[in-house]
């Protein structure tokens, strides 16, 4: 009998280096998907919180926990003070101011933070829009990538399958021209405006995050700037979010960065010191000699103190 001969081109090869090549390949996929991980604000928290650049302008909380969403619609003619000191502008046009210093969505974002007292995790720019008031989408909607801006394949891939995960019958709709108002401009001409108040007493503590609630921790915020309201700002922002706060003081001390002191070793891998950092850009600091009634010092700094002067 004549064996025949293996030559270098034998198909029988190919599978194992098939094998070779997708083994690789996951393994890179892996190592950039929990790289990426480390630097997303995706499952940090219970929620995720969406601004969809779209008509009309929408907020899209998930809760990831609990595999149900809130979307918030702006009404397109309501004005709102914008951050970082572009005055009041209609929330459609905020994208815009950004673009006019080559902000992009920084304005926006920090804008709708503010006024809704909630943070706002990612940017999604889109002319047609995703979900209306009478279209809440299908399950697919975040699949097409060209919708997102600057953002990780990480956050996409998370945000699609949380999205996924949600029933119809899991998504509350909050239509803000219900917390709006008309106010008379000095020029005579009437604006609509947002009713921050009645916003909060109804909505607010609705989007809090459920694992910052159970933690509980005596909270304290400082202002140490010259920006008046700063303090009430910030404790407006973790009040929605459930922090326990007990304190708003203010002392001249001038940082130029944010602060968050701690004694109890719990506060600094909690997720209310995660917020914290995260929002107000804080360094968390040890501190044996903080007061005894609170769990964590929050002292605003001239960085945070930024976004709402020009």
């Amino acid at each position: 009998m004549v064996k025949r001969r293996r030559t270098h081109g034998d198909s029988s090869s190919l599978p194992g280096l098939l094998m070779f090549v997708i083994l690789v390949g996951a393994a890179v996929f892996a190592g950039l998907y929990f790289w990426q991980a480390r630097s997303s604000s995706f499952g940090k928290l219970d929620r995720f919180n969406i601004l969809l650049f779209q008509d009309p302008v929408t907020v899209l909380s998930l809760d990831i926990k609990r595999k149900s969403a809130t979307a918030i619609f702006f009404p397109g003619d309501v004005q709102v003070t914008s951050a970082h000191g572009y005055g009041r502008l209609p929330v459609g046009s905020l994208y815009k101011a950004g673009d006019w210093d080559s902000q992009g969505s920084l304005v926006a974002k920090d804008t709708i933070s503010d006024l809704l007292g909630m943070p706002i995790d990612l940017v999604l720019l889109e002319t047609k829009p995703l979900i209306s008031p009478t279209n809440l989408g299908t399950r697919w909607a975040f699949l097409d990538y060209k919708k997102l801006t600057k953002d990780s394949i990480f956050d996409w891939l998370n945000i699609a399958w949380a999205w996924m995960q949600i029933r119809s019958d899991k998504i509350s709709v909050v239509d803000l021209n219900k917390y709006s108002s008309e106010i008379i401009l000095a020029d005579g001409n009437k604006a609509k405006t947002f009713d921050q108040e009645n916003f909060d007493l109804k909505i607010g503590d609705k989007l809090a995050q459920s694992s910052v609630v159970s933690e509980s921790f005596r909270t304290a915020v400082i202002n140490s700037t010259d920006v008046n309201g700063l303090g009430a700002q910030a404790s407006r922002f973790l009040i929605n979010q459930g922090v326990n706060l007990v304190s708003t003081d203010s002392q001249k001390s001038l940082l130029s960065a944010c602060e968050a002191q701690y004694s109890n070793p719990a506060v600094q891998t909690s997720k209310t010191a995660w917020l914290v950092v995260e929002y107000f850009h804080c360094r968390l600091v040890k501190n044996t000699d903080l007061d005894n009634r609170f769990d964590l010092v929050v002292i605003l700094g001239d960085d945070f103190a930024k976004r709402f002067i020009k």
